[in-house]
């Protein structure tokens, strides 16, 4: 009846993979931010689910942390449009705490993605450079996992960037809240002056933005390709926290603001 029910077959979006500007319609090509259930009834399923004797089970916990991610992940999409009203609007109180909140879930949900190790970049970027015994041929495969998985190519003009984006542990932390960090921080800078902000580029590519065009959108190309040449796949901080203890934590913590959203 919630996010895995036939009602639910739709390409739904991620806003926390989405490629910041001040108007997404997409994370990838095609995809859709409807979601055909009440995000407050996924989390009342997670936290009936952990009260129970199974939460010992190291299957059920992962897939109640995966729930509680997307739980969290939906409340990113009304945050980003509250705090792109803001800005327009010249509300600066409203503005730092909305873009606040929504960058602190973000490093939360990476957080919880540690405490299993199959959810995390490192776990998936190792299986993929195992594929060689050779270190030329590690080092092409991992580049190469990491570009998949983002700008997708090709470099400096593509049009299916985020295409098979994923809400992995590491890459949330590390790729895609430096990038709503970068946003949030351009619009700072445009706070007196909304209007001159020209992040929408001319040409529209599957109803998004053209990869480089703006200056925002350079921006986040810098960030992007910077990411990719330097990354260094490390376990550190994967599986040293508890599951249902983070999980309760984190629902204790944001309980509210999924029940305002």
């Amino acid at each position: 009846e919630l996010c895995y029910g036939k009602e639910s077959s739709l390409n739904q979006a991620s806003a926390l993979c989405a490629r910041p500007c001040t108007q997404i319609n997409h994370t990838a090509p095609f995809d859709t931010f409807e979601r055909p259930y009440d995000n407050k009834d996924l989390l009342a399923l997670v936290k009936s689910a952990i009260d129970g004797d199974t939460k010992k089970n190291d299957n059920f916990r992962k897939d109640m942390s995966s729930v509680l991610r997307q739980v969290l992940s939906n409340v990113l999409q009304p945050l980003y449009k509250q705090a792109t009203r803001c800005f327009f609007e010249k509300m600066i109180s409203e503005y730092e705490q909305t873009s606040n909140a929504f960058l602190e879930i973000c490093q939360d949900v990476d957080r919880l993605l540690r405490t299993v190790p199959d959810n995390n970049l490192y776990y998936h970027l190792d299986a993929a450079r195992q594929l060689s015994d050779s270190k030329e041929l590690r080092q092409n495969l991992e580049i190469n996992f990491l570009m998949y998985h983002t700008v997708y190519g090709p470099v400096k003009n593509s049009r299916l960037y985020d295409v098979a984006w994923r809400e992995w542990g590491g890459m949330v932390a590390h790729f895609y809240t430096n990038r709503w960090y970068k946003y949030f921080k351009m619009l700072a800078a445009y706070f007196d002056k909304p209007k001159k902000l020209k992040d929408i580029s001319k040409h529209q590519f599957y109803e998004r933005n053209a990869y480089a065009e703006t200056l925002l959108s350079k921006r986040l190309e810098y960030i992007e390709t910077e990411w990719i040449r330097d990354y260094v796949p490390r376990p550190t901080g994967i599986g040293e926290e508890d599951a249902i203890a983070v999980m309760n934590e984190l629902i204790e913590k944001y309980e509210p603001i999924i029940n305002e959203f």
